[in-house]
């Protein structure tokens, strides 16, 4: 039945009646007229046009007109817009082919609908409204693509204002553009697990890759990475399983299990950065959405910041992340998110959505019921009063509406009609959850019921467990049936491919998890995971593992038979979490694990309760519970090893300290003795990890002096030396592999003391890749204690060679490259090559985990760098990044060394300042630093110009340290240097015979290395030379100096040696070539990047001028 004609929107409405009330007259000319004319509609005309010719007819009624006369021209032109751009919805009548012949008469009009029933025509793919925001979003999408650098970009807002679909509408400039959209969604039913939601979005790049770049790109993409990754190839399979989708190449490097436990969450994001600095460009951004942020987690989120945060320019990702503003608190993870990406420099951009306003919203109902804005404009103010504008919200209010008969469809009028009063006066729900509610409690119990089912899974419901339940009980085999039915209502979608049911929005899927009682949920939960666990038992319970655990898991067992064969399940959750790089996982289903063993497991369940306590403690270790993984409980060592806990962290807090008290035999124990010194060590505790160390080698049957005597370790190194003398690469390559678990367990730990046993070990029973770093580290020893650098070169060279013997021997190049190209090679190979290495050393610690060594090789990279005059541009991007990691791996010592690397190279471009001695009495206690710390002081000083405090502490770097040191020979050149600049320009004795010292030392380290030191050996004989008045002989040394320095590729040296030459020109009178000499000068500096210098050799020019 449709509503009373009173106030509602007909052809003749309570003004048009009106026209009754005025005198007999007037009355009787209107009707006369009324009763002359047909309406147009009931001529065939279309509805709509015949009411805008009535309403342009109405507007010469004077006062009699009523409201729906047309008020303006441009009223009408409006109208015939309308009817001309969207003649199907605004035109044309609607007719029994556009009727629903679903049988549901609770839906009719929303959902579904009965036949004869006219459906709403909503517009599911227009956007309204928000175009001033989907601008801005866009104008940042072309500003990555054309920078190349990545941005971020949050929205905030209420849920169902609409993020999700105004990102959604950016997505066709992107792929226009040649860019890649990866879009994902956190969800609140398994928030153990946010991390994978960001890995599968990586995953899903793969894809896309493959389906958008020509053969030619694709190619030269999957060259790049077998070049980036190299015998790293599997472990990026393995955290990318669709990479191997780019080529048939790749799919041989699929990963092994036996990798499982040699991978972290920090090796885990240099994989993903490396990744995108490969795939990404301004040519194929990466546009990332993350829907529903306040769902993610802390390292979910660090994750992004890591890949996001890399060197400016390196790759090319645009970062849209959407949250609901009134779920998040003042303390939430995403606000501590941004605040990181400032530090990092990301730049950050924000988009609040509101409620929509009255237009925004008239638009969005005048297109669901065809009806013309004008019309619909009272019936949308009462809808915006009720939902505040709410996009979602607005829609299930007119749906709600049709439901219960407020809104229907006239077939006289052809149009929907409503009762305004009636609107205004319905008790409409308070939000659209509950609005929601209300619709699926109208349904069938069966609805309702999977429904309930479906949202118990999250956002989505494979096909794989729906077919699943179908089998596990008679209860749910029309489960797939009744899915497919909320589909037809609306409530979810199916995707293209039919494996996934989808709620239509997660509003959606909130209303229908309301409808479970809150204090049933667990239960419910469970039911559903037991049912799915005894379906697959036994058969394909891999596929969806995960599922069932989490569904089990929201009850507490209390039948112990049960408790075991969950904590089995969780077991295996726990392993193939860890297989899969979801470390966040691993830890949290292992610890469920643990929270079901029974007090004795240790006796009767020993392989279980080893294997879960092992897996919780390189999870804790891998995701960096590095707090968990380490903290120690007070209890008395003398306790039986078989004691129990019934609370199992009562007593002791440490799952590997738990395998090392319970363990039945050392063999059980190795490994968890082992990650236990990896996790003291990553927490500097390294006097902890030393003790432990020699505590296991003891029970290996090793006998540790307890004190250490210099002349016994000088013999042993000699001693080792006179068996490495003869040997040649041939030999080693030849010697046979170590093949004994007992001594391959020695050469493990015996890797963190002691070189020379690990020779011995290596020529006494085979070599394994532990050898390599042995006899790397001997080497050192080599040129550090006997002074034979060119012996510790040779046996260096040959560890380099032995580790080509071993393919899993990666692990170990950071080490390796480290010592080597950081102490040994230096003193032998150019500047550049070494940090080559060196940097190589650092992204492939980076890649295999070992963070620690990688920043180290990092340090000495950027150390390398400075010394041959790398751009300090490029240098202070690598500084700052490499800042970044110490931070997000507390590496305190690490840190310190960058920042004050930091500072330098800082000072060097734009500010000229004092040698800072900042923080010196914080890092007195770390002798080695501090020694450094005096190093910066006197190169910053040299190159400000300040000899005198140069002077100073160089003889304060002199008194602490040897001359073997790259940092000491620095020293001694630029102290030589110095001794002629003094403020008053008098050399005494004494300085006269440091800048000789300093020549000889040039000289025999040119002897080793002429590419590194003649340049410097030519420029301190210039310096002599100028400084006793030979001119002519000094002007020959400093063009020797120019030119050496330009041949080495020292730039900045280069410039020095011009700086100098021009000072020595000015002291002989001769302006023209010393104003030459500043001009080459300034170029140099320009390009080494030190405007400080530019700036400096600028003020001289102009004193030249003013000479001249």
């Amino acid at each position: 039945m449709e509503p009373s004609r009173k106030k509602t929107h007909r052809f003749i409405d309570s003004k048009s009646a009106a026209v009754n009330n005025k005198t007999n007259n007037d009355s009787n000319d209107i009707g006369a007229l009324l009763a002359k004319y047909m309406p147009l509609k009931e001529l065939g005309f279309p509805a709509s046009l015949s009411l805008l010719v009535k309403n342009l007819l109405e507007c010469g009624w004077d006062e009699f007109r009523p409201d729906d006369a047309l008020p303006s021209l441009k009223a009408a032109s409006n109208d015939l817009h309308l009817l001309l751009h969207d003649p199907k919805r605004f035109l044309f009548d609607r007719n029994l082919s556009t009727l629903s012949s679903t049988p549901s008469n609770q839906q009719h009009g929303a959902r579904g609908g009965v036949e004869g029933v006219m459906l709403l025509d909503i517009k599911q793919n227009k956007f309204y409204g928000r175009e001033a925001e989907l601008s801005h979003i866009t104008d940042v999408f072309c500003r990555v693509s054309l920078t190349g650098e990545s941005e971020a970009l949050f929205i905030e807002g209420f849920s169902g204002s609409g993020k999700s679909k105004l990102v959604q509408n950016v997505f066709p400039y992107v792929d226009v553009a040649g860019g890649y959209t990866l879009q994902k969604q956190f969800d609140p039913i398994s928030q153990e697990r946010p991390m994978s939601v960001v890995m599968a979005a990586f995953d899903d790049l793969c894809p896309l890759i493959c389906e958008k770049l020509p053969p030619t790109e694709l190619n030269a993409i999957v060259v790049e990475l077998m070049a980036v990754f190299g015998s790293h190839l599997s472990t990026l399979a393995r955290v990318l399983p669709n990479v191997t989708l780019l080529s048939p190449q790749l799919n041989a490097v699929l990963p092994s299990y036996n990798e499982q436990t040699e991978i972290n969450l920090s090796r885990v994001y240099f994989i993903l950065q490396l990744f995108m600095r490969v795939v990404s460009s301004r040519s194929h951004p990466v546009m990332l959405f993350l829907d529903d942020l306040q769902w993610a987690d802390t390292p979910s989120l660090h994750m992004l910041q890591y890949i996001l945060s890399d060197i400016k320019g390196t790759s090319c990702i645009y970062f849209v992340g959407s949250y609901r503003v009134n779920e998040v608190p003042k303390d939430h993870a995403i606000f501590g998110f941004m605040n990181d990406l400032k530090s990092c420099n990301v730049q950050l951009n924000m988009v609040r959505l509101d409620g929509m306003g009255i237009k925004d919203v008239n638009h969005i109902i005048s297109d669901a019921l065809g009806i013309f804005p004008r019309i619909c404009k009272p019936l949308s103010q009462l809808v915006l009063r009720k939902t505040k504008g709410n996009p979602l919200f607005v829609l299930e209010c007119l749906r709600s509406l049709v439901d219960r008969d407020l809104l229907q469809y006239s077939f006289r009028e052809r149009r929907w009609v409503w009762d305004t009063d009636k609107v205004s006066a319905d008790d409409l729900a308070d939000n659209v959850c509950e609005l929601l509610s209300i619709k699926m409690l109208g349904l069938p119990e069966n609805n309702q019921l999977a429904l309930k089912i479906a949202s118990c899974f999250g956002n989505n419901v494979s096909s794989t467990i729906v077919k699943t339940l179908m089998t596990a009980s008679p209860k749910f085999e029309s489960f797939e049936k009744e899915l497919e039915k909320a589909v037809e209502d609306g409530f979810m979608d199916m995707d293209d491919a039919g494996l996934t049911y989808r709620f239509a929005h997660d509003k959606v899927r909130e209303a229908a998890y309301g409808l479970i009682k809150e204090d049933e949920r667990n239960q419910f939960h469970h039911n559903i995971g037991m049912l799915l666990y005894y379906a697959t038992q036994g058969t394909n319970i891999d596929g969806c593992i995960f599922i069932i655990a989490d569904q089990i898991n929201h009850l507490e067992m209390r039948d112990p038979l049960l408790r075991i064969t969950i904590a089995e399940l969780n077991h295996k959750a726990a392993s193939k979490a860890m297989g899969n790089s979801n470390f966040a996982a691993a830890y949290f289903y292992s610890n469920a694990a643990m929270k079901l063993l029974p007090p004795d497991s240790w006796q009767h369940q020993y392989d279980l309760s080893r294997g879960i306590f092992m897996v919780q403690g390189n999870a804790a270790y891998t995701e960096g519970h590095m707090k968990e993984a380490t903290r120690r409980f007070f209890y008395d060592p003398h306790a039986s090893a078989k004691h129990t806990f019934p609370p199992l962290y009562k007593t002791i807090g440490s799952a590997l300290d738990m395998i090392l008290i319970n363990g039945k035999s050392f063999k059980d124990k190795i490994d968890a003795y082992y990650l236990k010194i990896s996790m003291l060590n990553s927490c500097q505790e390294g006097k902890r990890a030393y003790d432990l160390v020699l505590e296991v080698l003891e029970q290996l049957g090793e006998v540790i002096p307890t004190t250490v005597d210099p002349a016994k370790s000088v013999k042993k190194v000699e001693k080792t030396q006179e068996k490495l003398r003869d040997l040649t690469e041939n030999d080693l390559m030849s010697m046979k592999v170590m093949d004994s678990p007992c001594h391959l367990s020695l050469m493990k730990f015996y890797n963190q003391v002691y070189a020379c046993r690990l020779v011995e070990l290596s020529l006494e029973h085979g070599v394994c890749k532990y050898s390599a770093i042995g006899i790397m580290r001997y080497a050192m020893v080599l040129g550090k204690v006997i002074q034979d650098l060119q012996e510790g070169y040779r046996v260096g060279k040959l560890a380099l060679k032995l580790l080509e013997r071993f393919d899993s021997a990666q692990d170990l190049l950071p080490d390796v490259y480290l010592v080597y190209y950081g102490y040994i090679a230096v003193h032998i190979e150019p500047f550049q090559s070494c940090a080559d290495m060196l940097k190589r050393g650092f992204e492939i610690g980076l890649s295999t985990g070992n963070t620690q060594t990688a920043l180290m090789c990092g340090i000495h990279y950027i150390q390398k760098c400075l010394a041959s005059g790398r751009n300090l541009s490029d240098l202070k991007k690598d500084c700052d990044y490499q800042m970044r990691l110490t931070e997000s791996n507390s590496q305190p010592l690490a840190k310190m060394y960058i920042s004050r690397l930091q500072e330098s190279i800082a000072s060097l471009i734009v500010k000229e300042g004092p040698a800072s001695n900042s923080n010196r009495s914080d890092v007195a206690r770390v002798q080695e630093f501090s020694i450094s710390l005096d190093y910066y002081c006197v190169a910053q000083s040299f190159w400000f110009g300040h000899y005198d405090r140069c002077l100073y502490y160089a003889e304060k770097f002199k008194a602490v340290t040897d001359i073997g040191q790259l940092k000491s020979i620095m020293v001694i050149f630029y102290g030589g240097l110095s001794c002629f600049h003094k403020k008053k320009y008098k050399a005494s004795k004494k300085h006269m015979q440091m800048s000789k010292h300093a020549i000889e030392v040039m000289r025999e380290q040119g002897e080793k290395s002429s590419w590194n030191y003649q340049n410097k050996i030519f420029l301190l004989e210039a310096e002599l030379l100028s400084a006793s008045d030979e001119r002519d002989k000094a002007k020959v040394s400093f063009n020797a100096a120019i030119t050496t320095a330009r041949s080495s590729k020292f730039v900045h040296e280069q410039g020095l040696a011009c700086e100098l030459a021009a000072l020595h020109y000015i002291r002989c009178k001769n302006y023209d070539d010393a104003s030459n000499m500043f001009k080459q000068a300034k170029k140099c500096y320009t390009e080494w990047g030190s405007q400080v210098k530019v700036d400096q050799i600028t003020k001289q020019l102009e004193k030249i001028g003013s000479k001249g």
